[in-house]
This record gives C-alpha cells, sequence and structure tokens, in this order.
C-alpha cells in the first residue's frame, strides 16, 4: 500500500500518493459522503488507524466508507463545543479534543467523551495539543492563556512557567518540539518563541508581528515556518531566513509536514507544493518544486485553500 499524504481543505478532504513518475491520485470526501463539515480545522490518525477530522461542526471519524460523527448533540460522544480546532490521539485509542471552550477528551473504552473543568486545567480555549517527544507530557497551546503542560505519569495539569517577561507567549496557534529539547511556539501576530526544556529559558525569535501558523521539523535540522507571508526556515542558533520560490513567496501557508523520504509539503491559499531540502540553494531559493493547484481533471485539487495535512 502506498504512503499517503493526507490534506484538509476548507471544502474537501483529500488523499493521494505522490510520485514524480506517477500521475497524482486524488480521492474526495466532504459531506456529501459524510463528513459533518467542509470547513476542515484539525487532522489526525489514532493508534488503529483511524483518521480523526476536526471540522467547524463536529468531528468525523472515519474507519471504512461511513464516519462516526461526534458534536455537540451526539450523546454520549457529545462535544462541548462543535469547533473542533486540535486533535491529539493517545496510544489507548483515546483522543483529545481541544475546543474554544474547553479540553473534551474521546474515551475508547467508554465510546463516550468526557469534558474537563475548565478550574482544573486552567486553560479554556485550546488551539494547540502536542505530545512530547519522550511521551511523559501533553503539551496545550491556547489563544488567551498561554501554554499548558499535561504531566501524563502524575496525572495533573499545570501552566508552564516562564521566567519574568512582559513578553510572554499568547495568541498561540501550534506548537512543536525539535530533537535538542526546544519547544517551538507559533503564535498570531508575534512571531515564535522558543522555550529551552533543559533549562527553563524562554526567547523570541526574530519575526516581529509575523503570524505563525505551521511549524514543522525536517530531519535535516531545519525547523519549516508557514506564516501569513510565506515559507521560513531557522535553527535555534542560526539565523531564520525567508524560502523563496514564486510557489510560496508571500501566500499564507497553513500547514507543513514531512514524508517518509524527507521531502517536505505546503499547504496554504495558493494550493500544494512539495519539495526537497536538498532542492534549496545556498542563497535560500527552492529550484525544484512540484504544485498541485485548483482545477478541474485528474490530479487537481477541488478547492486550492489547503489547511491542513497529515502524513500517513
Amino acid at each position: 500500500m502506498p504512503r499517503r499524504i493526507i490534506l484538509l481543505l476548507s471544502a474537501v478532504f483529500l488523499e493521494f500518493a505522490f510520485a514524480r513518475s506517477a500521475p497524482m491520485v486524488i480521492d474526495v470526501i466532504n459531506s456529501e459522503k459524510g463528513l459533518l463539515s467542509n470547513t476542515i480545522l484539525s487532522i489526525t490518525e489514532d493508534s488503529f488507524g483511524r483518521m480523526w477530522i476536526g471540522t467547524a461542526n463536529g468531528i468525523s471519524c472515519y474507519n471504512g466508507d461511513m464516519p462516526m460523527n461526534i458534536s455537540v448533540n451526539t450523546a454520549p460522544r457529545r462535544i462541548s463545543n462543535k469547533y473542533a480546532q486540535s486533535l491529539l490521539p493517545m496510544e489507548n485509542g483515546d483522543v483529545w479534543i481541544g475546543t474554544p471552550d474547553r479540553l473534551n477528551i474521546y474515551s475508547y473504552q467508554g465510546d463516550s467523551v468526557f469534558i474537563a473543568n475548565r478550574q482544573e486545567i486552567g486553560i479554556s480555549d485550546i488551539t494547540a495539543l502536542l505530545m512530547s517527544r519522550d511521551k511523559r507530557t501533553i503539551w496545550i497551546g491556547s489563544t488567551d492563556q498561554g501554554v499548558g503542560a499535561y504531566d501524563l505519569p502524575k496525572g495533573k495539569f499545570r501552566k508552564l512557567q516562564f521566567p519574568d517577561s512582559t513578553n510572554l507567549p499568547k495568541h498561540i496557534i501550534t506548537l512543536c518540539e525539535d530533537p535538542n529539547d526546544y519547544l517551538w511556539i507559533g503564535t498570531r501576530y508575534d512571531g515564535i518563541y522558543i522555550y529551552d526544556l533543559k533549562n527553563g529559558k524562554l526567547s523570541g525569535f526574530p519575526m516581529q508581528h509575523a503570524t505563525v501558523n505551521a511549524l514543522c521539523t525536517g530531519r535535516s535540522g531545519t525547523m519549516w515556518i508557514g506564516t501569513h507571508d510565506g515559507l521560513f526556515g531557522g535553527t535555534v542558533n542560526g539565523p531564520m531566513v525567508r524560502i523563496s520560490h514564486p510557489m510560496v513567496d508571500h501566500i499564507k501557508i497553513m500547514a507543513i509536514v514531512e514524508d517518509r523520504n524527507g521531502t517536505i509539503w505546503v499547504g496554504g491559499d495558493n494550493g500544494l507544493v512539495a519539495f526537497s531540502p536538498e532542492s534549496v540553494t545556498p542563497d535560500n531559493r527552492i529550484t525544484d518544486l512540484r504544485s498541485v493547484s485548483e482545477g478541474p481533471g485528474i490530479g487537481k485539487l477541488t478547492y486550492r485553500y489547503v489547511s491542513a495535512l497529515y502524513y500517513d
């Protein structure tokens, strides 16, 4: 079975195999096929191979042709808010669901949803959920309450305490932990913060007034950064640089993922592009790039706005 890139668009959900020598294969799943909404916010795969699709009207979970739907009126699988903006699968089959008002947890064993207490967690508008690389902590990003953490061995929530500063992370959109124990925090308006997990030091990345929608740590050591103003690359100790190509220059980038071959996939308001980091020149230009755009016919997107990506 070929590996797949799963795309989420504001209108459709697609999956396809990528190979330069083969035609693009695209399968469209939308509300006509059971999806709760064509406005897609997030996607993940659980430990049983089921695809979870967070939408503006709840969640559709696919394990075959017919989805299991979870929304505000699907008791006992009822969530507190239909806007499922972040998803995180657990090894036991549970799925954490971040919504604008609180955390929801789908129980695989009970086939039901637990709605968490706001006061216990201390965070409500949950925009990002991330499992730490050591599998001991769940990082929780929010719009107005910073970064929280759930200690899995202890079963306790806490707010991430940063050093004294007048400029703490807020309006968080995305989180990414790199192999060197740095937590990258992408925000709306204020660019990137980097939190050193070893010594508790917080530093800002030089991206003033930038909105960061996507972060992806590549095997090359580069952190790929998707913003409202194009694609960037950087490291903790190195400079941040704009990655240039007409297909990514100054577009709104919403999602980035790396596949098993090291290819970088970038989705935004100009469709989908894929490139190898080896094709990036010393002056940070992409010389070899494949794109998938909107249009009729085979190998085309039904809508050009790509809002999320998942590598299966």
